[in-house]
């Protein structure tokens, strides 16, 4: 698209009056482009300062009985409250439109010298998450790449109000993640619509998570946040009676579709942590880590994890997959806010290396917690023994149940087929509340396709 200073879609995008395929396309066309963002950033700017001053004063608004003489004047419908100036262009009196360019020209210089936001916060990007594409909101939440230095704390970020983002708290889909975990979680699902095969190769934008050599890195972050649309895509698919695009089959997503309790060894800043150790379903060769977080609490910390592995063992990597285009995905971040009924499960698959000893400290779990009256540092060892997935609590066969299930809905394989059938028969004597059973039924119907 070819724009430039003088195209009055510039000021239709940052009215918020542009249809969304019209305002995806003005958005990608100014990103190259710094003088025009700049410029768009002034017109919102703008917008928002008349909006608030025009709608939060009072002693602007005209009394009752003004307003009915003014409607009798003009026979002319008049509004109650003037209390945004976002509305579609259809809505906009011609003489409103005109009036609104006169005062943007004027104000320029009144824009330049203005401190809008002390963070200088790009406004292009800053929405509400009514106003967040649905392509942008179900993307992959990726593995966050920067470095875990053990024992020392990530400073926080700023905690702000948690009153639901629904009312009004402009954020970036990042920002969302980070402090609002549990609500993103939900609008994402909301937004997971009928899914539509695209045709510009998205099956081939993912590669699996990388194996790192403990030699080189042996300490990560644990990703405290996914999507959550992968169970309605899949479900969707298998309904129609289609097997599911294997890039909507997202292993993180799907794990975290049930809550869990276990396992769980301590309590920090009224977070429930665990992590559990054992020998994968699906090859004998390889051991799985499970981290396990929840906030039973009333209480909203700001958390962080990471993991450091023995140096016994030889190389791991998270389950799953990720984009090959960073365009495609959010970046999980370092430190998230976690709300109360809150928690994620987090799984990687560890190649032990030919040394590894029953009793050794196979693995260090590091949590955070920052923001609350008994924030504190901890950190629990994870021994290794020889421990069958078969004895595992009903949580943890939970999770690896989903986790085979997703890789056979990708691969199509007979073997992860039989594994997967035997994780769900490992349920069966198991108390399982009614919403688990029925997805457990899904996932075994599928299997007989």
């Amino acid at each position: 698209m070819k724009i430039d200073e003088n195209d009055p879609r510039l000021t239709a995008y940052a009215f918020g009056e542009l249809p969304h395929k019209e305002a995806e396309a003005v958005r990608l066309a100014i990103k190259s482009k710094p003088e025009l963002r700049k410029y768009v950033n002034e017109l919102v700017a703008l917008n928002d300062l008349l909006a608030s001053g025009f709608g939060s004063n009072d002693s602007l608004k005209l009394h009752p009985d003004q307003r009915a003489a003014i409607h009798q004047a003009g026979k002319v419908p008049v509004a109650d409250n003037i209390t945004s100036m976002r509305q579609s262009a259809w809505k906009r009196p011609l003489t409103v439109i005109l009036s609104a360019a006169a005062v943007l020209t004027a104000c320029f210089v009144i824009l330049n010298n203005a401190l809008i936001h002390d963070d200088n916060m790009d406004l292009v990007d800053v929405q509400t998450i009514e106003d967040i594409p649905a392509s942008d909101l179900v993307a992959r939440v990726s593995e966050n790449p920067s470095e875990w230095t053990e024992n020392e704390q990530s400073k926080p970020a700023e905690v702000t109000s948690s009153q639901p983002s629904s009312e009004g708290e402009a954020m970036t889909v990042a920002r969302g993640m980070e402090l609002q975990p549990r609500e993103f979680r939900d609008e994402i699902q909301k937004r997971a619509t009928d899914r539509v095969r695209h045709s510009d190769g998205d099956e081939n934008l993912e590669k699996p998570n990388e194996w790192k050599m403990v030699s080189d890195d042996p300490s990560t972050r644990v990703p405290l946040v996914s999507g959550n649309a992968s169970w309605k895509w899949v479900t969707q698919a298998l309904r129609a009676g289609l097997r599911p695009i294997p890039q909507d089959v997202r292993v993180e997503e799907l794990i975290n579709h049930f809550s869990y309790d276990q396992p769980k060894d301590f309590i920090i800043g009224g977070i429930d942590a665990g992590a559990e150790l054992l020998h994968s379903p699906w090859d004998e060769g390889k051991l799985i880590a499970l981290v396990n977080l929840r906030n039973n609490s009333d209480e909203e910390p700001m958390v962080e994890v990471g993991l450091t592995f023995g140096h016994q063992i030889n190389a791991y990597r998270l389950l799953g997959y990720n984009q090959t285009s960073a365009a495609k995905g959010v970046i999980a971040p370092t430190m998230i806010k976690m709300q109360s009924g809150y928690g994620q499960m987090v799984m990687y698959e560890v190649d032990p290396g030919m040394e590894l000893e029953e009793g050794h400290k196979a693995l260090l779990v590091h949590v955070n917690a920052s923001g609350v009256e008994d924030a504190d540092h901890r950190s629990f060892g994870v021994e290794y023994a020889k421990r069958d997935w078969r004895n595992a609590s009903k949580d943890v066969r939970l999770a690896l149940t989903m986790a085979a299930w997703a890789q056979c809905l990708k691969f199509n394989i007979p073997e992860d087929r039989e594994v997967t059938l035997e994780l769900l028969d490992s349920l069966k004597e198991d108390e399982l509340d009614e919403e688990t059973q029925k997805s457990l039924n899904v996932i075994r119907n599928s299997l007989k396709k």
